[in-house]
């Protein structure tokens, strides 16, 4: 089977693909907010660079200044629901011999993927994230909560509180939608659009609402709903997990929600196209490939992570590959680095696939003298 550039691996790398706004906007459950969302953060209170400058390409902008982190009460939210243990749950490895009925078995637990890195003034904790998830990577290794704890301060890649939320749908709906008078049938070939009506027949989802998408956003949420179906979250994923237990933390983030959906909105329409035809014709196998992707980031398997997150991505399109992975990874070291010339202890959180492979952020840290060790 060819290497193929999937929502998957994406969903892995970006954190607002995890978003559950792209299905939202599809399945009506929101409706769409075309106002701008103002965000006034509350006061500073520990000093952490409030001149800092990111390296972004070009194309996509480049990060405004951001002020001091702010402290946050994280008001108490329901927990995710218990996933359903049945034989029809896609991300599930198949159960042993001997298992109680109903049971699902996961892949073995390994070494976490969590890195130190130290300054004079400083100690940075690195983790690698999973955007999206289920129970299999419930409860976290105790060394990945017991640096979180002895953390002042948590970076997530992106901003994730409700406002940011309200921000994606209102991004989602002005750069992943077509003007009036423009569908998604008017930019496809027919036989693509017949494949597409068809998916969305035996999903019972509204045809007319897909036809608004344009394909970038249309595979995102074609993704969310397979995912979704076979019982994966963004509630699962680790950066919903950390925000809850980040009562009375200061909070920071690295990269911005207009700076994530960037990445989508410039790709060109051919690589759209492309990502949404693979999403249509290989709609079962989504999530039994995050499955494995999500059994790899449990074993702590770097090989694996690399083979499932990067190499498909670095073969079908090294340029998209070149402003999703490369570019980002450079923006987050030079994060990473500003905490260094701080004082105290920081709880960094990132996506898996910038902490493995060359070209990594542990890779540009090691070569600017910032070498991290694996806990």
């Amino acid at each position: 089977m060819r290497r193929r550039l999937t929502t998957a691996t994406i969903c892995l790398l970006l954190h607002v693909c995890a978003s559950v706004a792209s299905a939202q906007i599809l399945t009506g459950a929101i409706k769409p907010n075309t106002k701008p969302v103002s965000v006034i953060p509350k006061a500073a209170t520990q000093s952490l660079p409030s001149q800092r400058t990111y390296s972004w390409p070009k194309t996509v902008g480049t990060r405004p200044t951001v002020g001091h982190p702010k402290v946050i009460n994280v008001a108490p939210e329901r927990q995710p629901p218990a996933l359903p243990q049945t034989a029809n749950n896609l991300a599930a490895v198949p159960a042993r011999a001997g298992a109680a009925a109903g049971e699902v078995q996961f892949g073995p637990r390994g070494e976490p993927l969590l890195w130190r890195v130290k300054s004079a003034t400083a100690t940075v904790y690195l983790l690698g994230s999973v955007h999206i998830g289920d129970k299999r990577i419930f409860p976290l290794d105790p060394r990945v909560d017991d640096a979180f704890h002895a953390s002042d301060t948590v970076a997530f890649e992106t901003e994730i509180t409700p406002i940011a939320k309200a921000e994606i749908q209102r991004l989602l709906d002005l750069y992943g939608t077509y003007p009036a008078g423009q569908s998604l049938d008017q930019h496809l070939e027919p036989g693509l659009i017949g494949k597409l009506d068809a998916l969305l027949e035996r999903h019972h989802l509204a045809r007319g609402r897909m036809h608004r998408l344009r394909p970038w956003c249309a595979a995102l949420a074609l993704s969310t709903i397979a995912y979704r179906e076979a019982g994966f979250s963004p509630d699962y994923g680790i950066e919903e997990h950390l925000r809850r237990q980040a009562t009375r933390k200061k909070v920071d983030h690295i990269e911005t929600i207009a700076q994530q959906t960037d990445v989508f909105r410039l790709m060109p329409e051919a690589a759209q196209v492309d990502a949404l035809r693979t999403t249509i014709e290989q709609f079962g196998e989504l999530a039994p490939e995050l499955g494995r992707a999500l059994d790899a980031w449990r074993a702590g398997d770097l090989q694996r992570l690399a083979t499932a997150i990067l190499d498909p991505l670095r073969k079908t399109s090294p340029e998209f590959y070149a402003s999703l992975v490369t570019a980002r990874n450079k923006t987050m070291a030079a994060a990473v680095e500003q905490y260094l010339q701080n004082q105290g202890t920081m709880f960094v959180v990132v996506g898996s696939g910038h902490l493995i492979g060359a070209g990594s952020v542990l890779e540009l840290l090691a070569e600017r003298g910032h070498p991290a060790e694996r806990i």
